[in-house]
């Protein structure tokens, strides 16, 4: 019940529970039983992080116990947080199944550049970056001003993050080449022009 966070709702009837509320009832009620095999499917959609974390935490200690769990998930950083073994379905079907840091290596061939400006952020810099041949994907942090640019060719894009800074008027306060994450991989993985690559297994 602690671990779930179910105590302020536990005597609630089920019909006024919020979906957070019955999505963790829901997950806590498939370990009432004594079994080696879990199927979870999105078993985090509607959760807060705190609340995920500590069931994704709840899920490892099962595991290390002796439990399998198939777990399916849209959100890859739970994926890489928690799987020894990923399946990458495109269109239906299973292109790769391998570790997460393998997935990582082999697909992983985009880098991402992440970079602040003095100013925080720059609508101007952002279009003229998204619009770049080798730019396949601009993120913007709202919060902290952080841009993650993802590039293939991260030698050309930050000679040009400079000269669209100085173009703007803006000054660059820190840049850097990111480590590929198990998103980038994927991004690779599932946009190749041939995904029937043999599966690893």
């Amino acid at each position: 019940v602690k671990r779930f966070g179910m105590k302020d709702f536990l005597k609630m009837p089920t019909i006024d529970l919020s979906s957070g509320q019955r999505r963790r009832l829901q997950v806590a009620r498939e370990f009432l039983h004594d079994m080696d095999l879990l199927f979870l499917d999105e078993p985090t959609v509607g959760l807060d992080p705190l609340v995920r974390r500590g069931i994704l935490d709840y899920f490892k200690e099962k595991v290390k116990e002796g439990l399998s769990i198939f777990f399916t998930t849209h959100i890859l950083e739970e994926a890489e947080y928690l799987c020894d073994r990923i399946a990458v379905i495109n269109q239906g079907k299973i292109v790769q199944v391998d570790t997460p840091e393998n997935l990582k290596r082999r697909f992983g061939r985009a880098k991402a550049v992440e970079f602040k400006l003095l100013e925080g952020t720059s609508k101007e810099l952002s279009e003229r970056l998204s619009s770049s041949d080798e730019v396949s994907k601009l993120i913007q942090d709202e919060v902290s001003g952080t841009y993650r640019v993802t590039t293939s060719r991260p030698e050309i894009v930050i000679p040009e993050i400079y000269r669209l800074a100085e173009k703007y008027g803006l000054s660059v306060s820190s840049i850097y080449i990111a480590e590929t994450t198990l998103e980038d991989a994927f991004i690779n993985l599932v946009t190749v022009d041939d995904v029937r690559r043999p599966v690893n297994s």
